[in-house]
């Protein structure tokens, strides 16, 4: 019995020896998070960069407008402006995650309004041949490694089977209810961001 115990106060010791200390505790879950922030300028005074430096952060994501201000600047205001703050990003941590939400139609962060390249949405982009379909995914591709962005939050791969969902079928984010479609133009997505080593996320998952 007594060696029984002294081998279970060895083990338990021996555990405890191993146990990672706060610091690097804290970077170990640091990577397993993207975070956003409120704005489109950073020195290393900002509260992001802190961030980063302090918990080894995994990634950021990127937005162009305040959710409940849309008059309000996030994180992106144009093509120059972007391309700094990713560059600054990049030098914080080269291997950080700078994610963004470009499907193209109405969600895009990077818009034309701010000088960026249109890209249809995915019910538009359905109607369109597959060689045009490539043409226009590997021009946004593109678009986004110049801008400094590394993985996308797309494409939708949501069937549109409920004309009365308003977050999916009504915003022509699906491309349509034809599973085999759907996967067709969801590789030619997935395929133009590999080939400029962007990082593609299916969605939507429950």
């Amino acid at each position: 019995m007594i060696k029984i115990l002294i081998a279970m106060l060895i083990a338990f010791e021996l555990f405890c020896a191993e146990l990672p200390s706060k610091e690097v505790l804290e970077k170990q879950i640091g990577q397993m998070i993207v975070l956003g922030f409120d704005e489109a300028k950073i020195d290393s005074n900002s509260a992001i960069v802190q961030a980063i430096q302090r918990y080894d952060l995994g990634g950021v994501i990127l937005f162009d407008r305040f959710y409940d201000d849309k008059a309000k600047v996030k994180n992106i205001e144009s093509p120059q402006q972007l391309q700094v703050l990713t560059s600054f990003l990049k030098t914080i941590s080269p291997h950080l995650i700078i994610s963004i939400d470009q499907e193209g139609g109405n969600v895009q962060r990077l818009k034309p309004s701010y000088g960026f390249l249109n890209t249809s949405s995915a019910a538009h982009m359905a109607r369109k041949s597959i060689e045009e379909a490539k043409t226009e995914y590997a021009k946004m591709a593109s678009m986004l490694k110049d801008n400094g962005i590394n993985t996308n939050f797309a494409p939708v791969v949501d069937l549109a089977l409920n004309e009365n969902n308003t977050v999916i079928y009504q915003l022509n984010r699906s491309y349509g209810s034809d599973v085999n479609s759907v996967v067709s133009y969801a590789s030619l997505f997935l395929e133009a961001l590999e080939e400029k080593g962007i990082i593609g996320v299916l969605k939507h998952f429950p």
